[in-house]
């Protein structure tokens, strides 16, 4: 079951802020930690552009980071939702309770 990552979201609720902004990379590296124990594979989505430097998206082998540009990141994990044949293969990571209730009405775990 894959899961869909609100990267932001994450790292507020991990503490891994500063100064209002998600630490990505630390982030990044416990959501890959997490999918290599378990064998699991996760889309990992931040509100915004890519950090300068960076690719819009990146892929390895567990988890696949991407950047929601000029949409919110919510938008995009609803939009992967909506668009699967299969939502029901997806758990969505948040605290967001709207984005959770958007999630569970188009089929997903949350």
């Amino acid at each position: 079951m894959p899961y869909l990552v609100d990267g932001n979201n994450l790292a507020h609720a991990l503490g891994l802020s500063i100064g209002g902004l998600a630490d990505r990379e630390t982030c990044t590296r416990l959501v890959a930690s997490f999918c290599r124990a378990r064998g699991a594979q996760a889309t990992l989505l931040f509100d915004g552009k890519a950090p300068e430097g960076a690719r819009d998206s990146t892929r390895s082998h567990r988890i696949r980071v991407l950047y929601s540009g000029r949409r919110s990141a919510d938008e995009v994990i609803l939009r992967l939702v909506s668009d699967s044949k299969t939502p029901a293969d997806f758990t969505v990571v948040t605290s967001d309770k709207s984005l959770g209730d958007k999630s569970r009405h188009l089929g997903a775990a949350v």
